[in-house]
């Protein structure tokens, strides 16, 4: 009878890439044979979250040899989540060099959850591979230190030039750094909020290749340096977001215009996009995209996709409450379904349709 250990390893491999990390840690714990097995699939992702679990990880490297091969080796994809009130420790310059150093080889790269995510952390952290194709961020608010609006006051939702997540004037973070959980109850000192240094004048080029925002915040100014680092992306998707700083989300269009020339595969569902804005982007990029996902913004969207955008291989609209769309469609007919896909002869209809 052949067990688990017997397989062949594409099939192995096929079994163990399923498992959740709860079991790869209980087989772990079954024998030497196991644990060898399985500590390369439990850490493909390393997730960091509070200070325990990096001196948990950082103390098991330094101990163990085979763990700390298994790290530099098989670890993918590292995700950080703010989950403490004091989350500057997570995203410090020396938090980018011991990434960098233990984790080489990752490929995907996730900020989650931070409230304030200046760019003058996040740059280190871009440049920690040069196998980094996926860069992610979840629930975050990016700025940069340097521009005004990171330092205003918290104003009013309706106020034309703030955001839901901006910093108050009287922001304040913990300082001491590699601090455990267990001595949370100790007073920790605290100073008023003060700027990291400055971007570098020649932000570090990196071979990003796709880069993702869900429900993200951003300042024109981050968004900016953002893309300035990530030239080479091919792949771009901007999920919606609460955006209230005015204009922001029409400049990030504008910045992926300057930087970013070589977009394949574009997603976008930013609301308070203006239709010529986002004709012009796919006029832009024209024949170079193949993948096209969009809201049912205008008619003139499109128009700008048959005409310019001639090489689509797949276009996906996605419905929008009240979109302009609507009043395109014949009388009579249902509304408009979630997403509509189309592909091959129905977008070369369109063409002939339109032009």
């Amino acid at each position: 009878m052949h067990s688990l250990w017997t397989l062949p390893c594409e099939l192995r491999d096929i079994i163990f890439t399923d498992l959740p990390q709860s079991t790869l840690a209980h087989l772990c714990l079954v024998n030497h044979q196991s644990y060898g097995l399985s500590l390369p699939y439990l850490y493909r992702h390393v997730h960091i979250k509070i200070r325990k679990q990096l001196a948990q990880l950082d103390k098991g490297i330094q101990r163990s040899s085979v763990l700390r091969e298994v790290v530099r080796v098989h670890t993918k994809r590292l995700t950080l989540t703010s989950c403490q009130s004091s989350f500057q420790w997570l995203i410090s310059p020396t938090q980018a060099e011991w990434c960098q150093r233990w984790m080489p080889h990752l490929v995907a790269l996730t900020f989650c959850d931070f409230a304030i995510l200046p760019m003058e952390r996040v740059v280190p952290f871009l440049a920690l591979s040069t196998s980094l194709e996926t860069v992610r961020f979840r629930y975050c608010n990016l700025i940069c230190h340097h521009q005004p609006e990171a330092y205003i006051p918290m104003l009013p939702e309706d106020h034309f030039h703030t955001s839901i997540y901006q910093l108050p004037a009287t922001y304040s973070y913990h300082t001491k750094e590699n601090k455990d959980d267990d001595d949370d109850d100790d007073e920790e000192k605290k100073t008023p909020l003060q700027p990291p240094s400055s971007l570098p004048r020649q932000l570090p080029s990196t071979s990003t290749k796709r880069l993702i925002l869900d429900w993200t915040d951003f300042s024109p100014t981050a968004m900016d340096v953002l893309l300035s680092t990530v030239p080479s992306l091919t792949h771009v998707s901007l999920g919606a977001n609460h955006n209230r700083l005015k204009n922001a989300n029409t400049s990030a269009l504008l910045a992926l215009e300057r930087h970013c020339p070589q977009i394949t595969s574009l997603t976008l569902a930013l609301q308070q996009l203006q239709p010529t804005d986002l004709a012009r982007l796919i006029t832009h990029y024209n024949a170079r995209l193949l993948h096209l996902d969009l809201q049912y913004l205008h008619v003139d969207t499109l128009t700008a996709v048959a005409r310019h955008a001639t090489n689509i291989e797949q276009l996906t609209l996605r419905a929008v409450k009240g979109s302009v769309m609507q009043q395109h469609i014949p009388y009579g007919r249902p509304n408009l379904p979630d997403s509509l896909v189309l592909t091959g002869d129905q977008l070369a209809q369109l063409r002939i349709s339109v032009v």
